[in-house]
């Protein structure tokens, strides 16, 4: 008896081939483009939108972290910078995910002219859940972003939290300046000394960053602001030594200035020595080891000098780090219609900087006989495009004065102002500035020492 070759009797219907034939050529369009858009990034016919040189100091960023920093919207907000280099990339990956539907689509229609009608509804079928499923990737972090102001609202009201750390703004008032004075440095707390040192503690590398010089630089007092956009450096100069837009009021019923924190949960390392403990540096929603303590520490500062300041201790990161732009957006909004005689806007963070090994930096300086974390001012700037700053140069010259009053009083405190094309909710008033205090690699007491030294430059600023 012969034994048939079963693989020679398996002929593919018309509606495989059909099928088959779709995907290949599709994939091979997919890749093309993908490899079109590519080569348009990498030899720079298109802008990007977060500039090259930006890439290193942000390549250890989270995701989230580094579509914030470049004001890259989620869902299909890429759309509207599909013009920009590393944005463009995207419309090969998006024309792939869609393939699967263009697939389905002919395959149903294939199988209706051969009244093949239940592979036909079961195709049907897939089109609308993939479809179903592109639909829901635009509106849902705004979703996720509600949910998550939602459930801070209700855990707030739950524990029992001070009226100072919850929504809505009608509760909440002024800082009362209780804690220490500038001079006071009780707020310092104690830290592991060698004996705690794990055997897989990571190692700390401290460095004092300089002020810049050349081309990308403009000289501001004793400091100095990298240009990392188009505008002209004259025309930066020009802002440096402009008037600021607004004026404070001293020892005033009314609040002045609000500090916030749109990644509350940064926190520092808990060692004296050049090491780090696995997790510390990290992230923690403890307000007393987190960016609320050098809040803290600033408001108090303020506070003590008779500039009445709101400290805002609102965990925008947590417990999704996805929205928190969104979510401290919408605080700081609603602080601003509770209290219009806010000027000043200030989104207190720290840095992130590793070496290709795993060492974290430190920036540090030393201060009056202290070692402090060094201190970096963020200044957004209008591309006349996908970032809308209409008034970025009212802010700027904020930044400028504060950048000149922090250095001039304290040499070293601060590495050059990052002057780019950012947005962080700078659009809210003209005080609005981004600091970041130190790294992950700082410890704690020279984070908070340094958030003192930064109040007390600002309080000049503003005299």
């Amino acid at each position: 008896m012969q034994t048939k070759d079963l693989r020679n009797e398996i002929k593919a219907s018309p509606a495989q081939l059909r099928y088959a034939d779709t995907l290949f050529y599709g994939a091979l369009l997919g890749f093309i483009i993908m490899l079109i858009t590519y080569a348009l990034y990498v030899f720079g016919v298109l802008t990007p939108q977060i500039p090259l040189d930006e890439l290193p100091r942000l390549w250890t960023h989270s995701a989230a972290e580094y579509r914030a920093a470049g004001n890259i919207p989620q869902g299909w907000g890429w759309l509207a910078l599909v013009a920009k280099g590393d944005i463009c990339n995207f419309v090969g990956i998006a024309f792939l995910a869609a393939l699967t539907i263009f697939c389905f689509i002919q395959l149903a229609w294939t199988l209706a002219k051969h009244k093949e009608w239940l592979m036909m509804s079961i195709a049907i079928a897939e089109v609308l859940v993939l479809s179903l499923a592109a639909l829901i990737i635009g509106p849902l972090p705004a979703a996720q972003t509600a949910l998550s102001l939602s459930r801070k609202q209700a855990a707030s009201a739950q524990s029992g939290e001070s009226a100072a750390e919850a929504l809505p703004p009608e509760v909440l008032e002024p800082a009362p300046g209780s804690l220490p004075a500038a001079a006071d440095r009780s707020y310092l707390v104690p830290l592991e000394g060698d004996d705690a040192r794990p055997e897989d503690a990571g190692t700390i590398l401290e460095k004092t960053y300089p002020q810049g010089s050349g081309e990308k630089y403009v000289a501001c007092g004793a400091g100095s602001i990298k240009n990392n956009t188009r505008v002209p450096a004259a025309e930066i100069a020009a802002e440096v030594e402009a008037p600021l837009p607004f004026a404070v009021e001293w020892n005033s019923p009314e609040p002045q200035v609000l500090i916030m924190h749109t990644h509350a949960t940064e926190d520092y390392r808990l060692s004296a020595g050049l090491w780090f403990r696995p997790g510390d540096g990290s992230r923690t929603t403890d307000r007393n080891y987190n960016m609320c303590a050098v809040g803290r520490v600033m408001a108090d500062t303020l506070n003590a000098a008779g500039l009445n300041t709101l400290h805002d201790e609102t965990l925008n990161d947590y417990p999704s780090y996805t929205g928190s732009y969104a979510n401290s957006r919408a605080v700081v909004q609603q602080y601003l219609a509770q209290y219009p005689s806010l000027k000043v806007v200030l989104d207190v963070h720290r840095d992130a900087i590793e070496t290709e090994n795993g060492s974290r930096m430190a920036p540090v300086c030393t201060v009056n006989g202290q070692q402090a974390a060094q201190v970096m001012i963020i200044c957004g700037c209008d591309n006349g495009s996908s970032i809308s700053l209409p008034n970025y140069r009212q802010n700027l010259r904020f930044a400028a004065a504060w950048e000149r009053a922090m250095e001039g009083t304290f040499p070293g405190l601060t590495r050059p102002v990052l002057f780019s094309y950012r947005f962080y909710n700078q659009d809210l008033t003209t005080g609005s500035l981004l600091i970041e205090v130190g790294g992950h690699g700082n410890n704690l007491n020279e984070a908070l020492y340094a958030g003192q030294l930064a109040a007390e430059g600002l309080i000049r600023a503003l005299q």
